[in-house]
């Protein structure tokens, strides 16, 4: 199985102590039941279960977590909110039934099911919260300024309000004799010398090593690294090497650019392990060994 992040693992290890606590004691407060047991008398708690086992499944489904963390999370949550909803609504059902023959309000003695459950809640929780920050959450995407790596700005990078007027086209004369249709046929692609550096698609295992100087990246085959995903650009970025440093434009692309969660508008720095994203969910990682 495709190797899982840290947060997902703490994902896992939260839903499945939740679970474990679903079936020990929960309330001692007169004779040690479970989540379980109660479920016979109340059904609606059978939901509770079906909302734990779901966030344990949904860790080992790598498609969705690896290439669409956006759904992973939102499938992930609404397991989470069903599970916490139903116990919930139980308790708060029986507490209101003692309450109206008693005059007194339920105080239960949590069971060690209880303590298991509600940490494993809160386990889940957090890293629910990490993986939603890891893919930009709810806030404004942090953006590289030029010269944040300690780098001027690039003419590749400039407004086209910036460039010079391109000079009016100068018409031929009368008699200029008219070209001959002739069959084009584009040279071979010279071969590029390479660099010790790749992206790796940890997903598939396919890597990609990049070349000296410029490797051009994007969707169509006239690009060094090929991507055949419908949310890459025909053109979408290029790394430039330079004396061992590597630097990585977006070239405007539909779906934009991410290093470790941050859009790219200006050139960047990349390193070993930084994890690249191109568009909404292809994603690969900067791998890179000394020269």
């Amino acid at each position: 199985m495709q190797r899982m992040s840290d947060s997902t693992k703490l994902l896992l290890g939260g839903a499945a102590l939740a679970l474990i606590g679903y079936f020990l004691p929960f309330d001692e407060s007169i004779i040690a039941v479970s989540l379980s047991e109660l479920s016979q008398q109340d059904s609606s708690i059978t939901f509770t279960l079906i909302g734990l086992i779901a966030m344990v499944a949904l860790c080992f489904i790598p498609s969705i977590y690896k290439n669409n963390p956006r759904s992973f999370v939102t499938y992930q949550l609404i397991a989470w909110a069903a599970n916490i909803f139903f116990v919930a609504l139980f308790l708060y059902n029986t507490n209101s039934d003692i309450k109206a023959w008693t005059g007194v309000s339920m105080k239960p003695e949590f069971g060690i099911g209880a303590f298991m459950y509600i940490g494993g809640n809160a386990l889940f929780a957090f890293g629910l919260f990490q993986i939603w920050n890891s893919v930009g959450g709810g806030y404004a995407p942090e953006v590289y300024d030029a010269g944040q790596a300690g780098y001027a700005g690039y003419p590749d990078t400039m407004p086209i309000d910036d460039y010079p007027p391109a000079p009016a086209p100068i018409a031929p004369p009368a008699d200029y004799p008219p070209a001959q249709q002739q069959v084009y046929h584009a040279p071979p692609k010279p071969r590029k010398p390479k660099t010790q550096a790749w992206l790796v698609d940890d997903y598939s295992g396919q890597t990609y090593q990049l070349a000296r100087g410029t490797t051009s990246i994007g969707r169509t085959a006239d690009n060094d690294v090929c991507f055949s995903d419908s949310k890459v650009s025909k053109h979408h970025a290029k790394i430039i090497e330079e004396g061992g440093h590597f630097r990585l434009v977006d070239l405007a692309s539909t779906n934009g650019t991410y290093v470790n969660g941050k859009m790219v508008r200006q050139p960047v720095m990349i390193y070993p392990d930084d994890t690249i994203r191109f568009g909404d969910r292809f994603k690969v990682r900067f791998v890179g060994m000394k020269r």
